[in-house]
């Protein structure tokens, strides 16, 4: 039987977040969910942000590390870096937990109901603001850890 799971970018942004690098990435491998890449935007780091990236290289999907233009700049960086169908924000000293996961599993059902095609489904506070700035229209959402 073909199980539709569709791929879920999270994203994070940062900088100089060195303290907290660490358990996030943990927590985003952490989760049993198989189909997840993971971005991360640096914006240029200067405490031990980078290190942590790159030790933990094979944990990431896609990271880059350089100067932006703030906020905004980041999230489009991590919108243009994601391949995933679903694309979530989460910050750095965020986690998920397993209420997000009954989340998710929620909104993978609707969207295998839905099969729909160039749909993108963003996640949190952030992402919906997103959202409307690109006028990508925000089918799902849901608050995680804000």
């Amino acid at each position: 039987m073909n199980t539709f799971e569709p791929k879920v970018s999270i994203i994070t942004i940062c900088l100089n977040s060195g303290k907290y690098m660490e358990s996030t990435i943990q927590n985003v491998r952490s989760q049993t969910y198989a189909n997840i890449e993971y971005v991360v935007i640096d914006g240029g780091s200067r405490d031990s942000t980078q290190e942590i990236l790159k030790a933990h290289d094979k944990d990431i999907d896609y990271w880059i590390s350089e100067p932006d233009k703030g906020i905004s700049d980041a999230f489009n960086k991590g919108v243009r870096a994601s391949t995933g169908e679903i694309i979530a924000f989460l910050n750095n000293m965020d986690s998920l937990d397993e209420k997000d996961a009954q989340i998710r599993e929620i909104i993978v059902q609707s969207l295998e109901k839905e099969r729909r095609e160039n749909l993108v489904i963003i996640i949190g506070f952030f992402g919906i603001i997103l959202g409307i700035i690109l006028g990508i229209g925000v089918k799902y959402f849901s608050f995680l850890h804000l």
